[in-house]
């Protein structure tokens, strides 16, 4: 897989997983029952990527040389800024 997909892929994933962790802070997920379903089943997939993302972008930064023109630094960030907001609610 080409590198520049490879780093668009994690950011994406860094973005949702973000997003997974926000709205329910601002809306009742469990107003309706599809939403909390839905809710419910993507909560172990999402557990994995609050943990292994982390790990995944900080490989793919170091392997390019802690470069700032890479989403990887971007997703990094963004993925700890996630367990920040996971751990402190």
């Amino acid at each position: 897989m080409k590198e520049k997909t490879l780093e668009k892929i994690v950011f994406i994933i860094a973005i949702i997983s973000f997003f997974y962790c926000v709205i329910p802070r601002i809306i009742n997920i469990y107003s309706f029952k599809v939403t909390g379903a839905i809710f419910e089943l993507l909560s172990l997939p999402m557990l994995a990527s609050f943990f292994c993302l982390p790990v995944i972008a900080a490989l793919f930064w170091i392997k390019n040389r802690f470069s700032f023109r890479t989403l990887h630094a971007y997703s990094l960030f963004l993925s700890i800024l996630t367990l920040i907001l996971l751990f402190n609610s």
